[in-house]
């Protein structure tokens, strides 16, 4: 997963909006070639002609500003066939609808002879393949182990938000006590792998590559040079109030503490981020 304006994007969505972007470019030339499959010379004619190009971008265009606002690249509908199917159709539909609107305003655009029809039948089929393929690939190529160091409240809210987030490529190792514990211990259905004496082992031994802090009082109780030496190592090490804000893209007033607005980074109020924001608010 990376972070983008501090909150947690799937590099999975990531990847699918750049290969869908050119599925659907190579679902165009298929559709072409099917339509002329017996007449090699009229596919190239087809393809050669002067307004093919302005046409084979505004089919992209279309298709994907309906897969955006269909939802197809939202967290809750990436981990979820079932809604991906109905977001796939509803957005199959509207940019089958919004591509005549604007043949109708802008009739050079057209792209006619039956192609239209093939090229959007193939699109649903390269679309629901592509993305059953990247759920497989990227359930391990990009999956993060994570513990979380805490017991409480805290850690539980952190655990269930990361739980919820199903597009990241996410594997809870579990938890590790800053108190007294027992082993063989759960907490939330995830055991409890040690204390914090233990850290090192424990990231060592569950390969561990991100450690996020979700301890309500630190006073004089976080193992300071433990964590330095895991992130020296290249462990992440993450405060749940910043994991927790990137997960949800919200702040928890309730837990949080007040120095961590003073220390934060997500208050960058430069002009060219301004700008980016309120592009993506509008998108």
């Amino acid at each position: 997963m990376v972070r983008i304006f501090n909150q947690y994007v799937s590099l999975k969505l990531l990847l699918l909006g750049g290969v869908e972007a050119l599925l659907t470019f190579l679902s165009l030339l298929c559709g072409a070639k099917l339509r002329f499959w017996g007449d090699p010379a009229q596919f190239s004619e087809y393809t050669a002609l002067p307004g093919f190009g302005l046409e084979t971008v505004v089919f992209v265009l279309m298709f994907q500003i309906c897969f955006h606002y269909c939802d197809l690249y939202e967290h809750a509908v990436a981990g979820n066939h079932g809604r991906q199917a109905v977001a796939l159709m509803e957005s199959l539909g509207a940019g089958f609808l919004l591509l005549g609107l604007t043949y109708c305003v802008f009739p050079m655009l057209l792209i006619g002879r039956g192609v239209l029809f093939i090229s959007t039948f193939l699109l649903g089929g390269f679309v629901a393949l592509s993305r059953c393929a990247l759920d497989k690939a990227c359930a391990t190529a990009f999956e993060e182990r994570v513990v979380i160091l805490g017991v409480g409240e805290l850690a539980g809210k952190v655990a269930l938000e990361m739980l919820r987030r199903k597009d990241l490529a996410i594997a809870l190792a579990g938890f590790v006590a800053y108190g007294p514990w027992q082993p063989g211990r759960e907490f939330l259905g995830y055991p409890i792998l040690g204390g914090m004496e233990d850290l090192e082992k424990i990231t060592a031994e569950w390969q561990v590559s991100r450690i996020i802090v979700a301890m309500e009082d630190r006073r004089g109780r976080l193992p300071i040079a433990n964590l330095v030496r895991l992130r020296v190592g290249g462990v992440r090490i993450e405060d749940a109030h910043a994991a927790a804000a990137a997960l949800t893209g919200r702040v928890w007033l309730d837990t949080v503490r007040p120095s961590w607005f003073v220390f934060s980074d997500g208050f960058d109020r430069s002009k060219a981020n301004r700008i980016a924001k309120r592009s993506i608010d509008l998108g």
